[in-house]
């Protein structure tokens, strides 16, 4: 086997609420969830929502008595049952077969009820435990410092959605919590490290590969690239911590002043790391600085070795330094004199916005220039978009753009041309021109008027030089734009998405993510 150092061997902790049984226990628990169709797609029908993260926050439910009710009350609301209420809903011995590995355990307070030790939920084909938020009398389940925080979250959602499910021979998924994206990635990796710095979530993701069979995943403890400092990966994956905080406190939340700490290392270890040809996944909170977009900064993380890599950033939201720090109070109880220092920081560090979003870093296989990029993202943006911008943006990057004379593109379907008019001479002239689409990213880019004309005629019939000539012939252009300018220009055009050049056709329009 390959190195691994604090790979996670030992069976027990004092204070883990689990315990891990022979291989024979942990199959009857899989067959048992399976037996009562505990999964995903069940717990959405039956409770009428549209994403697991939105169960817990239902209300005004009937009691349930049948199997999936039992289960959802004891592992995903928290709440005791009855051992007649178990035994009449599951199959025999399955209080047996729960008890054996620590899921649930006895209420000292309330005879012949149990109680669920922790989370547990299907997740994207797996079965997952975590750290139950509260115990069953209310106080702290588990150490709030170390806690393994659930995986039914929205932010789980999208940066399950962001995993690439291509094969692939090593990929690594860094502060691993309870090993969801390790465990996903199995299916198309050869072999897949799961490293968290916590010793808790170590064992938890141990016991979760345990639990559901696994058995191409290593689980090791350590920081960041420390127990795999050996080795190099095709795929990295990483959801960090990225709560700003004057001090750490939470250990799976916060992440220094700016809240870049963990995802500056990440990215930084790259350089060691990543394999020629590799890409490295992640969701997070970045910072907007005064002459320096984040992911600018990105590649400073890079140097000295940032021309080997391609940086693209993906942003899904924007907050003002103001909305941050309000946020941040909210979450850490932070006191009113704290919460005045963490904005002084903000503005001493010249934040101008924080951005949360997908960084795709990609690490070239073989020698040509970088490119850095940036796209908003829509609510139809996912793994296949950003893989187009990938492959469009290396194109270009490898090859220019004069060979896109030759090429007959067409004008996308979601393009638009928005005409501003404004009152000259007494009647309403066109005075500005911009091209917007809505698809695959969210885009913006100020045209001028001809464009009207050139995207009308982009129907796939025509080349780049048969438009250059036409626009030269109709005296649109001017007559000093040459054939090379006018390729630079369709180049510009497809990386918007505002035209489609034949082989690198953006992805048909999937529905709108949870």
């Amino acid at each position: 086997m390959l190195p691994c150092h604090g790979q996670v061997r030992s069976t027990r902790m004092t204070d883990l609420p689990l315990r891990f049984g022979t291989s024979e226990e942990f199959a009857a628990c899989r067959r048992l969830l399976q037996d009562v169709g505990f999964s995903e797609e069940a717990l959405l029908c039956r409770y009428g929502v549209g994403a697991l993260s939105a169960l817990r926050s239902r209300s005004g439910a009937e009691p349930d008595e049948r199997a999936l009710g039992v289960l959802t009350r004891l592992f995903i609301d928290g709440h005791a049952a009855t051992s007649s209420q178990v035994t009449s809903a599951l199959p025999p011995r399955a209080l047996d077969t729960l008890r054996v590995l620590g899921l649930v355990a006895p209420v000292r307070q309330e005879p012949e009820a149990w109680a669920a030790t922790v989370m547990l939920y299907p997740r994207a084909g797996v079965i997952l435990v975590s750290d139950r938020p509260t115990s069953v009398d209310g106080g702290p389940a588990a150490p709030l410092r170390e806690i393994v925080f659930s995986a039914i979250t929205e932010n789980t959602d999208r940066f399950l959605d962001l995993i690439p499910d291509e094969p692939s021979e090593r990929v690594l998924d860094l502060g691993t919590g309870t090993g969801v994206a390790a465990l996903i990635a199995a299916r198309s990796a050869s072999r897949v490290w799961a490293v968290d710095v916590t010793e808790r979530a170590a064992q938890f993701a141990e016991f979760n590969r345990r639990l559901n069979d696994v058995a191409n995943v290593t689980v090791c403890q350590g920081d960041l690239y420390e127990p795999v400092r050996e080795l190099q990966f095709d795929r990295i994956l990483i959801h960090p911590p990225y709560v700003p905080a004057l001090q750490q406190g939470l250990i799976y939340q916060d992440a220094g002043l700016d809240g870049q700490d963990i995802t500056r290392q990440a990215v930084s270890g790259l350089t060691r790391h990543l394999r020629p040809g590799g890409r490295f996944y992640c969701l997070t909170l970045g910072v907007d600085v005064k002459d320096a977009p984040f992911e600018h900064t990105v590649r400073q993380w890079l140097q000295p070795h940032d021309a080997e890599f391609d940086v693209v950033f993906a942003p899904r939201n924007t907050f003002s330094v103001p909305f941050m720090v309000r946020s941040v109070a909210v979450k850490s109880t932070t006191s009113l004199h704290d919460a005045v220092r963490l904005e002084e920081e903000f503005r001493r560090l010249r934040i101008e916005e924080f951005v949360y979003g997908d960084i795709v870093v990609q690490r070239h296989a073989r020698p040509r220039p970088a490119f850095t990029v940036r796209r908003q993202r829509t609510q139809r943006t996912g793994r296949a978009e950003l893989d187009w911008l990938l492959r469009w943006e290396g194109e270009l990057a490898a090859r220019g753009t004069e060979w896109l004379l030759d090429t007959r593109p067409q004008a996308a379907p979601q393009v638009e041309l928005l005409v501003t008019h404004r009152i000259a001479g007494g009647e309403l002239t066109p005075a500005a021109f911009r091209l917007q689409t809505a698809y695959p990213f969210d885009m913006e880019a100020k045209a001028a008027g001809w464009m009207a004309v050139l995207l009308a005629r982009c129907d796939g019939t025509a080349t780049g030089h048969d438009h250059h000539a036409f626009l030269r012939e109709q005296e649109a252009i001017p007559a000093t734009v040459t054939p090379r300018d006018f390729a630079r220009l369709l180049g510009q055009l497809a990386s918007g998405a505002f035209i489609v050049i034949p082989g690198f056709e953006v992805p048909e329009i999937r529905g709108v993510e949870a």
